[in-house]
């Protein structure tokens, strides 16, 4: 199958793992490194040559939902990680994602660091992450707020996929977590896929072609990508159907949920892939009326394709960039809810750790907050004059 950027895509811990499992099915280059070998057992599409475990020679393996043992071992096992991305990532990507899971050790306590060295090779660098259920606990959570934080703060990364867990859930009640991972991982492994196929096929009417999809690709912020069926293709005549089109194609999509009055995007695409003859009933008022709906975004791009279709159904695909980072409502509601139950996470906090609540108190939560006037750890090393490995080196010594 003919696409038309090369990616990459580095699982970092279990569950992005399991992502990069998805991408490696489709052909694409994937590794997966990892600190625990059974996580990496269950990965069958990578081949045993692009699995890397790294681990701490005195522990047993894993990072035990714990971001900080996920970037020790990483820092003192740096070189190997390098010599192993290098040795795979051997020839010219358009873009290198990385794929965790937000609320995991491994993952969690890589991305940051393993950005940075990236980008300094000369990789762009983009982020495909999972957002945890609701029924996580506050560890989980807690991880999750604090590694979005330094993901969205950092200006290695340009567009970030963040995928939710709980909308399936609620989507689909009753379904089972194999059912459920197995459904997200295909979604968005698929998705970003049929985009970049779709950028090779040509059109009679208006095309996307591979570099339209990379300008799309740069812009930094959220990313949101999906596709819906059009049942009729003659109600596409109406003005306003592609409005309520792109509605259900946002609400149904696996991407987080985003503040509907912050739905503004840098950079966008429309695509139609319709019956024969038909491409004629999309008007220019509609296409108009879609730049609306995204804040007139500085790119837009459309492709309208028609096939040898049998029936009056198509599809419409979107694909949304540079979203603004603070507007994603899970994040926001986890925000929130850790200012409202402080007291009660820091006791339980305390309490696990043989702490005297009422002698010692703590900023656990401070450092979870978000907070879009942090400095950066790719400006600090900047500021440095040092590569983000020099200070890790360094730091090793």
């Amino acid at each position: 199958m003919k696409r038309g950027l090369e990616f990459g895509y580095i699982g970092l811990g279990q569950c992005g793992g399991n992502i990069a499992n998805k991408y490696a099915m489709l052909g694409y280059d994937a590794v997966a490194i990892n600190t625990s070998s059974t996580d990496l057992k269950g990965l069958s599409k990578i081949k045993e040559t692009h699995k890397l475990l790294i681990k701490d020679k005195e522990e047993i393996e894993g990072a035990g939902k714990n971001p900080d043992i996920g970037e020790k071992i990483l820092t003192n096992e740096i070189d190997t990680v390098v010599d192993f991305i290098k040795a795979i990532f051997n020839k010219k990507y358009s873009k290198i994602f990385l794929c965790l899971g937000l609320g995991g050790g491994s993952g969690c306590g890589m991305v940051e660091i393993l950005s940075q060295v990236l980008n300094e090779f000369g990789y762009e660098i983009g982020v495909i992450a999972t957002l945890p259920n609701e029924v996580e606990p506050a560890r989980v959570k807690l991880v999750a707020l604090s590694t979005y934080e330094k993901i969205a703060n950092l200006s290695c990364v340009t567009n970030i996929f963040l995928v939710d867990n709980e909308k399936v859930s609620k989507r689909i009640p009753g379904i089972s977590l194999k059912a459920k991972y197995e459904f997200l991982n295909t979604c968005v492994a698929e998705q970003i896929d049929n985009i970049n196929i779709l950028s090779q096929r040509p059109s009679t009417i208006t095309s996307f072609d591979a570099k339209d999809l990379e300008t799309v690709l740069s812009p930094r912020g959220i990313s949101i990508i999906n596709e819906v069926t059009i049942d009729d293709v003659d109600k596409i005549k109406e003005e306003v159907y592609l409005t309520r089109l792109f509605s259900d194609s946002i609400n149904l999509s696996i991407g987080a949920d985003i503040d509907s009055d912050k739905l503004e995007c840098s950079a966008a695409v429309f695509l139609f892939d319709l019956p024969k003859n038909t491409g004629k009933n999309i008007k220019e008022k509609s296409l108009q009326l879609l730049q609306n709906k995204v804040g007139n975004p500085f790119d837009v791009f459309y492709g309208i394709y028609e096939s040898e279709r049998t029936n009056k159904k198509g599809t419409f695909t979107v694909l949304l960039t540079g979203i603004d980072v603070s507007s994603v409502k899970r994040i926001q509601d986890m925000s929130k809810d850790f200012e409202e139950k402080a007291g009660e996470y820091e006791k339980k906090f305390n309490r696990n750790n043989n702490v005297n609540y009422s002698n010692n108190k703590t900023d656990m939560l401070s450092k979870f907050s978000f907070n879009k006037n942090k400095q950066n750890t790719s400006e600090v090393v900047k500021k440095e004059g040092k590569s983000i490995l020099d200070k890790i080196k360094e730091k090793n010594k």
